[in-house]
């Protein structure tokens, strides 16, 4: 008896949390094995200054939708492990510019291949289920539901 699958729609979230702890799970067990020290709550950031060498910390709050101080806090750490630099924007003085340091650009170098080899692994796993090849494309539906109105207003409105 499985209990996510017996009260359906009642626990999607949580479905969708086990499911995601599960797939961490499994991409941190990869960097361990490969023993690369990386933590996979750096890879949005990384994957962003990959992509435009810098940002600022309220660029990478907006591109990643999480809080400035969630930033600031990672930021921080991936610092103390001296993967990134951080300094002021010389045309704006009050902006914190961020930027891979020499190490996390040769972190970035062992990386990529466990990238690859996790997009196509992911991207074949997709292919062998009936319905997992829009999986994406329905994630994003999700999204854009939930951004018109969220379960608590859906909720709300019935029970008022």
């Amino acid at each position: 008896m499985d209990v996510y699958k017996e009260a359906g729609y009642l626990v999607l979230g949580s479905r969708l949390k086990r499911l995601s702890e599960r797939i961490l799970q499994d991409i941190a067990g990869v960097y361990r094995a490969q023993d690369i020290p990386f933590e996979i709550t750096w890879f949005p950031v990384f994957f962003e200054l990959d992509r435009r060498g810098n940002l600022s910390i309220t660029e990478m709050a907006d591109m990643l939708q999480v809080s400035h101080p969630a930033i600031i806090q990672m930021v921080g750490k991936l610092r103390e492990n001296q993967l990134v630099n951080e300094a002021r924007d010389p045309a704006d003085g009050r902006r914190r510019m961020v930027s891979l340091s020499t190490r996390g650009k040769k972190l970035l170098e062992r990386i990529k291949p466990v990238w690859a080899s996790l997009e196509k692994a992911m991207q074949g796993m997709m292919q062998e289920g009936e319905h997992l090849q829009h999986i994406l494309t329905t994630l994003d539906e999700l999204e854009l539901q939930l951004n018109k109105k969220n379960v608590f207003t859906r909720v709300n409105e019935m029970l008022t």
